[in-house]
């Protein structure tokens, strides 16, 4: 962000659309859940024809600080489609990959309801599966289930939970 120069006016136009892709969660500590492009899950912005990743445009914008290119942003909350600068911190890459390890994130990490931040179990899953079938919404079916939205969709199409029948 810091090769961008802009106006005070740039500035406040820019956060307003910035924040227009941008659902916050319920309460004072929630995800900000990036809703524009993404890739890998992670959101990316444009301003003056330059593509940035949105969590850390985002946290450069909030805190003034300007983020070396050799360190990565660290999510607390383990969402790569969360924007909320409270939400993360710059570190190194063996941080990052360390946080990874701890929270279960990683290759051979345990899936399903064995993972440690599981909020369904395979019972569950096949009752998503089955009232999807029967024309639930997904928003229904997260708030039932408390769960986000976009977690119904990942099950529904076997990104997440593919191990159930």
């Amino acid at each position: 962000m810091g090769t961008l120069l802009m106006t005070l006016q740039e500035r406040i136009d820019t956060f307003c659309r910035f924040m227009s892709f941008v659902t916050k969660e319920p309460g004072p500590t929630g995800c900000w859940i990036w809703g524009g492009n993404k890739i890998r899950g992670y959101g990316h912005f444009s301003i003056k024809l330059k593509t940035l990743k949105a969590h850390r445009w985002i946290y450069e914008f909030v805190t003034g600080e300007v983020i070396p290119t050799n360190l990565q942003m660290r999510h607390h909350c383990d969402n790569p489609s969360c924007v909320n600068p409270r939400h993360m911190e710059p570190g190194t890459a063996a941080q990052n990959s360390r946080d990874r390890v701890l929270r279960g994130r990683h290759k051979g990490a345990r899936r399903g309801a064995d993972h440690h931040g599981a909020k369904l179990n395979a019972d569950k899953v096949r009752e998503i599966r089955r009232l999807i079938n029967l024309g639930e919404t997904h928003q229904a079916l997260a708030a039932r289930f408390g769960v986000r939205r976009g977690q119904i969709g990942k099950i529904v199409n076997r990104q997440n939970w593919g191990h159930v029948a």
